[in-house]
């Protein structure tokens, strides 16, 4: 089998890219495409090759295939009869089939780009990854809350939360804005299992005058069973009591206390979430020791 090895080089001032989606999720015995669309060098010069790798969570990285600029193909001979490859040089993609998926397969596929001057195995650029869910769970969209602040916080800035609950697969994709202007300093924590589906949370830190002056911020999540968004204003009377979330942070553990809305009564459900410590301790990232949140009906 391939071995496969990762380097880091230095390029120059090109921009070499390989864009492909965040995730895909399919039941057991169904098939999946996913497409690469590559940039920077040429998919038929023959010092290159396009192709896939995946990792699976606990295990080493499968060599999937790739192909030479040339037209030589190389695939791994375990994995051949799930997967085919494709490319089209003129839309300079490249495409991987799997059929017959079983859980197993459950994994993030790497678009990947090798160099002939590189040793054997050694790849140079990657995509983002595409988290591929294989589950015979029914696939359900986000209910997306609202998180507001409530009181006041100290110095310049407040932060802002979005709640996403009842989603299957795990997968989701916070994006914050505020107008129609993107916003890129937020926090994305990784979704928590409650049931047969899951609830994630993300936060935002905004400036204090701009939330005074009551300017509208949107939170949109992403999810491959459908999509959700929420508004958030600051209100214009004080915060109830009875509607506070509290997220309360330590070094190694976020428990969250979330209120659910259940037959128009708030019922609490207590998630006690051991989110792992490399999520937490984020050296840039200061998050007040108690923070409390309005909790809002969509």
């Amino acid at each position: 089998m391939m071995e496969i090895m990762l380097i880091s080089v230095s390029t120059g001032v090109y921009s070499i890219d390989l864009i492909q989606p965040e995730s895909r999720s399919v039941q057991p015995g169904q098939s999946l495409t996913i497409t690469c669309r590559v940039s920077g060098y040429s998919m038929t010069d023959d010092s290159y090759a396009t192709g896939w790798i995946r990792q699976r969570e606990g295990k080493a990285m499968d060599w999937i295939s790739h192909q030479w600029g040339g037209g030589t193909l190389r695939q791994n001979d375990d994995l051949k009869n799930k997967f085919s490859y494709s490319r089209d040089t003129s839309a300079r993609t490249a495409t991987i089939t799997g059929q017959n998926l079983q859980m197993e397969d459950t994994a993030v596929y790497y678009c990947v780009r090798y160099h002939s001057i590189l040793c054997y195995g050694v790849f140079d650029y990657w995509g983002k990854g595409t988290t591929v869910t294989v589950s015979s769970a029914t696939s359900t969209g986000p209910t997306v809350f609202p998180l507001v602040p409530c009181g006041t916080e100290s110095g310049d800035m407040v932060t802002l939360g979005c709640l996403a609950t009842g989603f299957n697969p795990p997968v989701v994709t916070f994006l914050w804005r505020k107008g129609s202007t993107p916003l890129t300093d937020f926090i994305q924590y990784p979704a928590v299992q409650k049931g047969n589906v899951y609830t994630g949370v993300s936060q935002v830190r905004v400036r204090k005058q701009d939330w005074n002056a009551r300017q509208n911020f949107q939170c949109a999540v992403t999810h491959a069973a459908g999509n959700g968004q929420a508004s958030i204003t600051k209100p214009r009377k004080p915060c109830a009591k009875s509607h506070l979330i509290t997220l309360f942070s330590s070094r190694f553990l976020w428990f969250m206390v979330l209120m659910f809305w259940e037959e128009t009564e708030l019922k609490l459900n207590l998630i006690v979430s051991s989110l792992r410590a490399a999520y937490i301790l984020t050296k840039n990232v200061s998050i007040p020791r108690k923070t409390f949140f309005n909790f809002q009906k969509p």
